[in-house]
């Protein structure tokens, strides 16, 4: 089912250093022989660019601006003419529509010969999120919200959490210097420092009290692929000017596990008010989760039913006295039994067994409703 198709994969991110799940997807999909095209935000020009076997990435200048504007039917035409286009542009056929983003393509209804899937992994991805759950044959989601408000759209959504990229990368011995700083103790975040779901005051009081302990950051500061804003919170740049928080910037992702495994502790502190939703299933905890070592974060829904996994508070306040716990039992918390633990989760849930679950669910979906296009 998801081998030796030609997929088009719709980002609402640019390819670069920096990797999320639709880079992981992209990769993992061509890996299956499948010819991937990914599809960057609109540029000034259109290109058609080779990353590796499989895969090439795409730059186009948008046909028509503001279809948001337009009547459901109109916009669907325009859709439709964006992606034929493409098509003969680079002389290609696509069987797959893998659309990430609620703002472009969101009318796939004048599409009948691809298999349309509409895969939101954001709260906040939510442009004309009814219209292209509608408009799809499938609908992917990484939390409960997000499943149980596709579904009123459309009854073929599914919750599949996020998936996990294993590598096999070791840290050269300047990498590694640049971690024997004098810190016995060391706590780690990875990610975009410049979202602004980081709650910057927890991470300035807890860093300012544990002055022994060095606090690593690694990810994009300023403008990335990820990311076109530059963070105004006060208390980031007083993160900054601590002795022991390090900033090391962005990382390409197959570096990022090994990273990790070099940490004591990992820490995912986000705004406890507001963004319950948004929040419920960061990408990274799978990737923390994979290091094995103890993750300390604020409330996560997706995993606040999985013991043992980890480590919780509900309220941010709560953090330091956590913390403080974590640090007296450090052994427990990183012992052989909890690691294995983490490990294994995260091995259960590779891109490459997340594509088999997918494949999964579009066979049984298209076989429970006689439904046989593809």
């Amino acid at each position: 089912m998801l081998t030796r198709k030609t997929i088009l994969l719709i980002s609402p991110d640019f390819w670069g250093i920096n990797f999320n799940s639709k880079h992981h997807y992209a990769i993992n999909l061509a890996d299956r022989k499948n010819k991937v095209y990914f599809l960057n935000p609109p540029t000034k020009n259109n290109k058609l660019e080779k990353i590796q076997d499989n895969l090439w990435l795409i730059n186009y200048k948008s046909l028509v601006r503001g279809l948001r504007f337009m009547p459901v039917y109109i916009s669907g035409i325009f859709v439709d003419m964006e992606i034929k286009m493409l098509e003969k542009r680079y002389k290609i056929k696509f069987d797959i529509i893998w659309n990430f983003d609620t703002s472009r393509f969101f009318n796939l209804s004048h599409i009948k010969d691809k298999l349309k899937i509409a895969h939101i992994v954001d709260w906040s991805e939510n442009f004309n999120r009814k219209i292209l759950s509608k408009s799809t044959d499938v609908n992917l989601c990484t939390s409960r919200f997000l499943e149980s408000e596709l579904r009123k759209n459309n009854q073929h959504s599914y919750n599949i959490g996020h998936g996990y990229s294993p590598s096999s990368y070791k840290l050269t011995y300047s990498e590694k210097e640049r971690l024997r700083d004098g810190y016995l103790i060391k706590a780690g975040y990875v990610g975009n420092l410049m979202i602004k779901y980081l709650d910057w005051k927890i991470f300035y009081n807890l860093i300012k009290k544990n002055s022994t302990i060095g606090f690593y950051f690694l990810g994009p500061v300023g403008k990335s692929n990820l990311s076109s804003t530059v963070i105004q919170d006060k208390f980031y740049y007083e993160v900054r000017n601590l002795e022991n928080a390090i900033f090391l910037d962005e990382i390409p992702s197959k570096k990022i596990p090994a990273y990790l495994k070099n940490f004591d502790i990992l820490l995912l502190i986000y705004e406890d008010k507001g963004h319950s939703k948004q929040l419920a299933n960061p990408h990274k905890v799978l990737e923390y989760l994979a290091s094995g070592r103890v993750m300390l974060s604020s409330f996560v829904d997706e995993y606040s039913r999985k013991d043992g996994l980890i480590e919780m508070v509900e309220k941010n306040i709560e953090f330091q006295k956590k913390f403080e716990e974590i640090l007296l039992n450090l052994e427990f918390y990183n012992s052989k039994n909890l690691t294995n633990k983490r490990e294994h989760f995260a091995l259960k849930n590779t891109y490459s067994k997340k594509i088999r679950e997918i494949e999964s669910i579009i066979e049984n979906t298209f076989k429970r409703f006689n439904l046989d296009k593809y």
